[in-house]
């Protein structure tokens, strides 16, 4: 009985590891792994786990960088020589168009623009409170299920 529980466990917490890393933009069977082998543990590390725009690099210090002609590689506009290959480079002059302007994703969101963008995490927690609840009924009744053909059976096989 103990190992139906854990299998239960695994399953449930691997499905929801991976609903949850997909809804933060993270690999939904990274969250199904984790969720899996560490069960309840697992669930806690992926919903405390910060989501993909959270961990994406600055756009406005690679703004003011250039790509060198030779390799390509990202060098500064001032510079003369490039770091990488080692090839003699313009020196680019900076204009006012050169400095980068916010993008939409940067904009502070008006109330009515978060008010429409929102739920995300509300939805998550519903998603996991159906799951929850199918599993321990599909456990319910398969140990009903169980306990039925067992009394079933003569006591000398028991």
């Amino acid at each position: 009985m103990l190992y139906e529980i854990l299998i239960i466990d695994a399953i449930v917490c691997a499905i929801l590891g991976g609903l949850i890393a997909q809804s933060k933009g993270r690999s939904g069977a990274e969250g199904a792994f984790v969720g899996a082998l560490l069960g309840l543990l697992g669930l806690l590390l992926v919903v405390l786990s910060p989501s993909k725009a959270v961990m994406a690099p600055a756009t406005v210090a690679n703004a003011s960088l250039r790509p060198c002609p030779k390799c390509a590689e990202m060098i500064q506009p001032a510079a003369v020589v490039c770091r990488f290959c080692g090839a003699q480079v313009e020196a680019a002059t900076l204009t006012v168009a050169a400095v980068p302007t916010p993008a939409a994703a940067d904009a502070v969101p008006t109330p009515a623009a978060a008010a429409q963008g929102g739920g995300h995490g509300l939805r998550t927690v519903l998603i996991v409170l159906v799951l929850v609840g199918l599993g321990a009924a599909a456990y319910m009744y398969l140990q009903q299920q169980a306990n039925t053909i067992i009394n079933s059976l003569p006591t000398f096989a028991r």
